[in-house]
């Protein structure tokens, strides 16, 4: 039977990761989608390090014994994150998420049943499918946005889809680190070796002539997009948690639910008006995860 913090934990990180995923695409949009990952995630070598208190240091310690794990999740992360950020410049911010999330929980089950032998029961796949097909109704129920140009939807599909195949492999590797070594650490190291990562990267197309764009921004704008990634650390240390105490799949499916806070944030920022009938949606994935909440 799963526990209440297990649901507690989910709630909490798609909340963080919904809001500041919606804020960050802000800039991801205005800037490019290196910078953004740039400062948020190097942002987080301190401002997350306060976690650390928290864990004994031979918990910290046994990091180095996961290594390999570590990087693939890393490496990965700043790959999936770097392409989803780039995709919401073509594409609605419901829209980008619903997709990205529905091809990494088919992925994540795959993953979840062949690598770690977690089966989910039948009451809760079709629960989990209940929500996954509300998030993707939701995301297509409002076709009119003017803010973007339609010529690059294709694009911006292309970007989401490779990102959802990625990022499903790195919380993979995500999970399977949240079990070996404590979770608040797993979520420390992770988070700062995407932003490892997306430097190495950063700095090899940089030199190649690939990429050319500044990563310099004002003062102002790298503030707001440092304290934006201040949820980050609540979101990813509430995932570790949330892998820790149960089914990888289960735990990544639920994360679909980030998908009805980028549309709420999205007519928040972008005046988006919800109809009754994405209202009507939110209502029913809200009260399916309540009910596998009560039958789990």
């Amino acid at each position: 039977m799963l526990s209440g913090a297990f649901f507690f934990f989910i709630v909490i990180a798609v909340l963080s990761y919904g809001i500041q995923g919606s804020l960050q695409t802000t800039f991801a949009r205005k800037y490019d989608a290196f910078v953004v990952t740039l400062y948020r995630n190097l942002s987080l070598i301190i401002t997350m390090a306060p976690v650390l208190l928290l864990v004994p240091p031979s918990q910290i310690i046994a990091i180095r014994e996961h290594l390999g794990t570590l990087m693939l999740a890393s490496g990965l992360g700043a790959i999936s994150l770097l392409l989803a950020l780039s995709s919401s410049k073509y594409l609605p911010i419901g829209v980008s998420t619903a997709l990205r999330q529905v091809i990494q929980v088919s992925v994540s089950l795959m993953l979840g049943i062949v690598l770690l032998n977690e089966w989910l029961t039948f009451h809760q796949f079709l629960l989990l499918l209940g929500i996954v097909f509300s998030a993707i109704a939701l995301a297509l129920s409002r076709a009119d946005f003017p803010h973007l140009d339609p010529r690059m939807v294709w694009k911006g599909l292309g970007l989401t889809i490779v990102a959802g195949l990625i990022v499903a492999h790195s919380f993979y590797f995500f999970s399977v680190l949240s079990r070996a070594v404590n979770p608040l650490v797993a979520g420390y190291f992770w988070e700062v070796g995407v932003g490892v990562f997306a430097l190495a990267y950063f700095l090899i197309l940089s030199a190649s002539g690939t990429y050319k764009a500044p990563a310099k921004i004002p003062f102002s704008d790298a503030a707001k997009i440092l304290g934006i990634a201040l949820l980050t650390i609540l979101g990813t240390s509430c995932s570790a948690l949330a892998f820790n105490l149960g089914p990888y799949a289960l735990a990544s499916g639920l994360t679909t639910m980030t998908t009805f806070v980028a549309v709420i944030m999205g007519w928040i920022i972008y005046k988006e008006h919800l109809t009754k009938f994405q209202i009507g949606l939110i209502v029913v994935a809200v009260g399916l995860m309540f009910l596998l909440k009560v039958l789990s």
